[in-house]
């Protein structure tokens, strides 16, 4: 899985099982950085075709410093793309592609309280742009602030489903100790996949495992088991089978 990974770490309150200790898959900025990456082409791409249909000298003069940015992000130059985005600021204080473009290159350097101040202030000059609302959420993941993320994943979601958000917004839950609440979110992807509903691979096999681990949480061993069987078939990671392994000692020993 060509994503960020780290150690999920969440203990039953009732029986002793301990998940997975090993690599599993995260939600928020690592799991979705390449995604939101794409979004900020897609926005820049728009953003193109505008300028080529006789939008103003201004929007097309902050289109500039946007490319400029990009280019030097391209080349992993991110403090210096931040300070062309600044540079672009300066000259046009009100283009929200500027300030979204920063908070993705601030996100980038793990600077995600810098990065939501910028995705607030795109927010409030272009309040229709809903993916704002989920950078701003997975950066809020990274800080820990879940209740906040839920919230802000909720602002997007006013726009339409989609599973990344619904994973990310489940993961958030499961932070907060509600397994029972992230449990119908990850079953809708994994329905949404079933029916061949565009999402990305990664978003599908991480909503796999997330709702593996909440089964195991309220101890659903059965419908665990069952569930872990299909993900070890299906996908290639060894953490899917390292979850099937341990479900399998926990049945051992009831």
């Amino acid at each position: 899985m060509d994503q960020q990974i780290l150690t999920l770490q969440r203990q039953s309150s009732n029986d002793g099982f301990t998940p997975d200790t090993g690599t599993a898959p995260v939600g928020g900025m690592a799991g979705g950085l390449l995604i939101l990456g794409a979004i900020g082409v897609a926005c820049l791409w728009a953003s193109r075709r505008s300028a080529g249909r006789g939008s103003s000298p201004a929007s097309r003069q902050a289109l500039h410093w946007v490319a400029q940015g990009k280019a030097l992000e391209r080349s992993q130059q991110y403090e210096a793309a931040i300070a062309a985005y600044d540079a672009g600021l300066q000259e046009h204080p009100q283009d929200y592609r500027l300030w979204h473009e920063r908070g993705l290159a601030l996100a980038k350097l793990q600077r995600f309280e810098a990065a939501i101040e910028s995705y607030d202030r795109a927010y409030e000059i272009c309040p229709q742009q809903s993916n704002l609302a989920h950078e701003r959420g997975d950066a809020l993941l990274e800080l820990g602030r879940y209740e906040e993320a839920i919230a802000s994943f909720d602002i997007c979601l006013r726009y339409g489903e989609d599973g990344h958000i619904l994973t990310d917004r489940a993961y958030a839950l499961m932070q907060l100790g509600r397994p029972g609440e992230a449990l119908p979110l990850l079953e809708r992807v994994l329905q949404q996949a079933k029916s061949r509903r565009p999402i990305d691979p990664a978003t599908v096999s991480r909503a796999h495992y997330y709702q593996i681990e909440v089964l195991c949480e309220l101890q659903r061993w059965q419908l665990a088991w069952q569930s872990a069987l299909t993900a070890v078939s299906r996908y290639p990671d060894p953490y899917f089978k390292r979850q099937f392994e341990r479900i399998e000692q926990q049945l051992a020993q009831a």
